[in-house]
């Protein structure tokens, strides 16, 4: 198979945020979020030569990952598209996403994954800290 059509294959996330990866390679790309930020994300199917594609029935989104509550989703009726909010915590967490790829009564999963890191804001304040007090 060549380069070419190994990258047609690949399921794609066009998203406008902070993309962290190595050059030429979306099969590593990492979405960073700031922990006061939500983003939009939605999804095309798509055949093995990157055309448009039919699905059968509404995907499932769903977070993944070793943390519990880094990020949460609001999804839309379609399924095609959600919103995505940095829940607070830091650390790092997947977003998926699974659809029927048969359009009769058979069941071809077909899975979508997106790396996400949630990074702190900017500093807004400064905190000071006291040792315990002595005498001088």
């Amino acid at each position: 198979m060549s380069d070419k059509r190994k990258k047609a294959a690949r399921f794609i996330w066009r998203i406008g945020p902070v993309l962290t990866q190595n050059p030429g390679d979306r099969s590593d790309a990492m979405l960073l979020l700031l922990d006061n930020q939500k983003v939009a994300l939605s999804v095309t199917p798509v055949d093995a030569a990157g055309n448009p594609a039919k699905i059968d029935g509404v995907p499932l989104w769903s977070i993944i990952g070793a943390q519990p509550g880094i990020l949460s989703l609001t999804i839309a009726a379609d399924g095609l598209s959600c919103e995505l909010f940095a829940a607070g915590p830091l650390g790092t967490a997947q977003v998926q996403v699974q659809a029927d790829a048969d359009l009769g009564a058979g069941v071809v999963a077909i899975t979508g994954l997106l790396d996400v890191e949630v990074a702190a804001g900017q500093a807004v304040t400064l905190n000071i800290a006291a040792g315990v007090p002595e005498n001088q």
